[in-house]
């Protein structure tokens, strides 16, 4: 899988412009572009938040972790070409705190591009903030039950927690294994790791798509 410094040499040939004008696009100086790019240094999140900004319709899953597709939105005729994949929409999973929780009964279905060798996918509907700007209120995340060993530590997860009278709460975070035990992480720094044990959690579901509405 290719270096986030080679992603984010990409994105910025594919929006035509060498490093000086990338830089006075998203407002930072020439040189944390040249570092990113040479590898020498990790992304800020104000980094990602300001080409989040300038380019409302990248894919962030894309740029952090390498999943997906550049862009969540693509002119009509390259959309038209791509095969979709009905997925059922089960509810909110909360960005913050406490969890929301998600019904599994009456659901509806949206048609999503890009995940059709996954299987068990669904969507849900984000809510909070300690995601931002990996993951805005109101984005649909798609999701995949995929085996838990499979899944790297820092991958972004949407995970089950028990909860009383057949319904589920629902957490996005980026995670990381501690034994018997799984350490959510937020993108927002105000909130504070949360350390969980395994025997609290239902199912961790991989995130593999993020969609934004940016109209």
């Amino acid at each position: 899988m290719a270096k986030i410094s080679e992603r984010i040499k990409k994105l910025r040939e594919d929006q035509g412009m060498n490093k000086n004008r990338f830089s006075n696009f998203l407002e930072l100086p020439n040189a944390y572009i040249t570092q990113y790019e040479k590898n020498k240094s990790e992304p800020a999140n104000k980094f990602y938040q300001l080409v989040k900004e300038k380019i409302p319709n990248l894919n962030l899953d894309w740029l952090i972790t390498g999943t997906g597709e550049m862009y969540t939105i693509y002119p009509e005729s390259r959309k038209e070409r791509k095969k979709t994949v009905p997925v059922p929409v089960l509810g909110y999973a909360e960005c913050g705190k406490p969890s929301s929780q998600w019904y599994k009964d009456e659901h509806h279905f949206i048609e999503v591009e890009g995940v059709k060798q996954y299987k068990n996918t669904f969507a849900m509907k984000a809510a909070g903030d300690s995601m931002s700007p990996y993951i805005n209120k109101s984005d649909t995340l798609i999701c995949a039950d995929v085996p838990f060993e499979s899944i790297k530590d820092r991958t972004a997860v949407v995970i089950a927690f028990k909860a009383p009278a057949e319904m589920y709460e629902a957490n996005a975070k980026l995670m990381v294994r501690d034994k018997e035990h799984l350490i959510l992480y937020s993108v927002n720094t105000k909130y504070e790791p949360v350390r969980v044990p395994l025997s609290s959690v239902i199912k961790v579901y991989k995130l593999i798509k993020i969609i934004r509405d940016v109209n």
